[in-house]
């Protein structure tokens, strides 16, 4: 007998068999395509997926410094070779006969040197108007008068005052692999010896592998500086906001052999390009001084090294210490200002024997080693004195370390002798620059007795507590540089996290010179310009007037561009409203006025502008309030989106309460969903997450009050926040997104379907 599949096998399949045969067909379509779509959803979820953490975890690398124009490629004609150094010969010998008049043997005494300024000035201006010299600047505040002459190279006179690190005619330098150290004779004998071999003797893994002294130090040993190493320099410096500061090293032009030397001359013809670029300027006494351009223009990679300057304002600014940092350096330490040799000898000696000195375990940082140093002989050199210029303008010289602070020389126990880092973030969430007008009407006192200055320096501590509470409240880094300018800028700190070092800078910074606010938007818009962070902010505060409106409102179109938002404070009457409005507008960011009558109007004006940095205020109040007293409720909105509403309390003294009421009547307090107080300290913050949007209250209540009226400042703003942490995604990445579940579904229900239908099937078989 047949059996039913033998003798329907060549027959016409029926409607029912169609049907199957036509299902199989289409379930095996529609798993292709689920299949498909899975591996497309798979893979945009993928992209989006390394999109979000490329934007998120990987830092971006900070900008390049600007590309130099290097002339020694393009053609250089002997006849502007001989003007140039003509030139140079001739204009060192005019100033110099000068400074001959008002020094002996090169040297001269703290209290000629004013005068000396003051007559080379008089002299450059007359070369000035003959066409002799197309551009000048003097700055007695600095000790220097720079000049650029007609063939395009600069020279810079700073008189070499006893007992001091400015410009002169010695200089010993050491440099180590990774250890250098070399000789001073200032009456503290061989201080960068002693310290080097100090460092080489007590960590197995440094060794003092290079000595180089007077003119050993030559731009040969300046362009090999590179990894690995711990750079000591002691010698001479100058400063001019032209040049920003300069390191004299230990070879000299000699004009002598350059007319009658033929070979000598070939030699000079390689420095040609250096001096017309600004790498390389004329000094007083012949010797080559090199500016920031020269090792931006000729240093590799400085990845692993510590450079330690110490010459006179080698630390006055930025820009010297940035050559270094953008190469890789790990850190830079130099002086602020013209510096005492006697005081200089010390900190190198004690600076570095606390390096090497272990505390609870491990080896001190930088930071560490610099505060027990400063302990010992003084936060600058104000004990060791020298009356450089005169006594309105005379500021005390201090050690400054620019980059990472929180280096140390060698992990803990000596384990791993390597230069370490530890806990230097250069990316933040948000940074904030305060650039602070220190000039001379800061000292000057408001109605409560005390100056300006102190005012600020209050006001600026009030701010580091509350940058150290969003710290503590939100992840990630919220990071604070400082600095101050007078007649001209200085970095006092880059953005940071260490909120105790901040405050320390914030009260260090000094008083004395004219209003020069563009200069302190320069190094302000410098510091942010070097970090990673989603928020860029910087706090111009001044008192003051400035004439150069162009200048300003050209940095405030800089910042504009580099995505800064300028907030500006008017520190007074005197203030120029107009120009720090436009630079707040220009900038997206907002102007207030500080009412200078009391102190609490100098913090409120701060505080606003840091809430306002990266939340909106909401409502704020200036105000007085008598013990038992409850102020009257001010009312703000609560906006309908996911973040964080922040209430914040300033007063004196004495005791008060913030009082924050939600829409619906309740009081927030202790055990109000969400709510964190902090009521211990002044500032006093409530911190409500996700609060209920609508119509707040805020008022004030006088527990104990020191005064009838006591003085008082409060403010909410709300900060929106991304729980997410998911980066939007693009609107095909949205298609994948939704393909990889529906297609997922699609493949589990095409299967099941084609194993029910073919199991039925082969049931109806057999």
């Amino acid at each position: 007998m047949k059996n039913k599949t033998s003798e329907t096998a060549g027959a016409n399949p029926s409607p029912k068999k169609k049907w199957l045969k036509w299902v199989n067909i289409t379930l095996a379509v529609l798993l292709v395509l689920a299949a498909l779509s899975t591996g497309f959803g798979g893979y945009t979820l993928a992209v989006a997926v390394k999109d979000t953490v490329t934007e998120k975890d990987v830092p971006e690398e900070n900008e390049s410094p600007s590309e130099i124009s290097d002339l020694a490629q393009e053609q250089i004609s002997d006849e502007l070779v001989e003007q140039m150094y003509e030139e140079l010969v001739s204009v060192s010998k005019t100033i110099m006969s000068i400074d001959a008049q008002y020094s002996e043997n090169g040297v001269m005494q703290a209290e000629y040197a004013l005068d000396a300024i003051q007559a080379v000035t008089e002299k450059v201006e007359e070369l000035y108007s003959n066409g002799d010299v197309i551009d000048y600047s003097s700055e007695p505040e600095n000790n220097s008068v720079w000049m650029k002459l007609k063939s395009g190279i600069e020279y810079m006179y700073t008189p070499n005052i006893e007992g001091t690190w400015s410009s002169g005619n010695n200089i010993d330098v050491i440099t180590c692999e990774p250890a250098n150290a070399w000789t001073t004779s200032i009456g503290l004998a061989d201080a960068t010896d002693v310290s080097a071999q100090a460092i080489a003797s007590k960590l197995k893994k440094y060794s003092w592998n290079g000595d180089y002294d007077d003119d050993a130090v030559n731009l040969d040993v300046l362009k090999n500086f590179t990894e690995n190493q711990v750079i000591l320099w002691e010698g001479h410096g100058g400063y001019n906001s032209k040049t920003h500061s300069t390191l004299v090293t230990g070879s000299e032009f000699d004009e002598m052999k350059y007319l009658w030397d033929p070979i000598y001359y070939a030699m000079r013809l390689d420095l040609t390009s250096d001096y017309l670029d600004g790498r390389i300027i004329g000094s007083g006494d012949n010797h080559l001084t090199v500016t920031s351009k020269f090792f931006d223009k000729y240093l590799s990679s400085m990845k692993g090294s510590l450079v330690y300057l110490t010459a006179c304002h080698s630390g006055q600014d930025s820009v010297l210490a940035n050559s270094f940092l953008n190469q890789g350096a790990e850190a830079v330490i130099g002086f602020t200002d013209t510096v005492g040799c006697e005081y200089s000898g010390h900190i190198m000696r004690s600076f570095f024997d606390n390096l090497i000195t272990i505390s609870n375990s491990k080896y001190n940082t930088l930071r560490e080693a610099l505060k027990l140093t400063t302990d010992r002989y003084g936060a600058n050199d104000a004990v060791y004195s020298i009356n450089v210029l005169n006594e309105e303008d005379n500021t005390p010289a201090a050690p400054i370390i620019f980059g990472n602070s929180n280096l140390r020389l060698s992990e803990e126990n000596g384990s791993n002798d390597v230069i370490s880092s530890v806990a230097y973030p250069t990316k933040f969430d948000s940074a904030i620059t305060l650039v602070c007008d220190v000039s001379g009407s800061m000292d000057s006192r408001i109605d409560t007795g005390e100056t300006k200055l102190s005012a600020l320096k209050q006001a600026g501590t009030v701010i580091i507590d509350m940058m150290k509470g969003f710290s503590d409240q939100y992840p990630g880094d919220y990071g604070m540089g400082v600095v101050q300018f007078a007649s001209s800028a200085k970095t006092l700190a880059f953005p940071h996290i260490d909120y105790p070092f901040i405050d320390d800078c914030i009260q260090s910074m000094g008083d004395g010179g004219g209003t020069n606010i563009s200069s302190g938007l320069e190094l302000g818009i410098e510091q942010l310009d070097n970090v990673t962070a989603s928020n860029k902010v910087i706090i111009l505060m001044t008192d003051g007037q400035d004439s150069n409106h162009s200048g300003i409102l050209q940095q405030a179109e800089e910042a504009k561009e580099k995505n800064i938002r300028i907030f500006t404070v008017g520190f007074g009457a005197d203030a120029d409203e107009s120009i720090l409005q436009q630079v707040a507008d220009a900038t997206g960011g907002e102007y207030s006025f500080a009412d200078t009558t009391n102190i609490v109007g100098i913090v409120a004006s701060f505080m606003y502008a840091q809430q306002s940095t990266d939340s909106k205020v909401l409502a704020d109040e200036q105000g007085t309030v008598t013990q038992g007293e409850t102020t009257k409720a001010k009312a703000f909105t609560v906006p309908k989106e996911i973040g964080d509403l922040n209430g914040i309390l300033y007063w004196p003294g004495s005791v008060l309460d913030l009082i924050i009421v939600d829409p619906n009547g309740r009081t927030v307090n202790e055990e109000y969903p969400g709510a964190t107080i902090n009521d211990a300290n002044i500032p006093a913050s409530v911190i409500i997450e996700d609060p209920i949007p609508g119509k707040w209250k805020m008022m004030v209540k006088g527990v104990e009050t020191s005064y009838d009226e006591e003085p008082y400042y409060a403010i909410t703003s709300f900060k929106k926040l991304d729980y997410s942490g998911v980066a939007e995604l693009e609107p095909i990445q949205l298609v994948g997104a939704y393909c990889l579940p529906i297609g997922f579904f699609m493949l589990l229900l095409c299967s099941a379907l084609l194993i029910f239908f073919n199991g039925k099937k082969a049931k109806r078989s057999q």
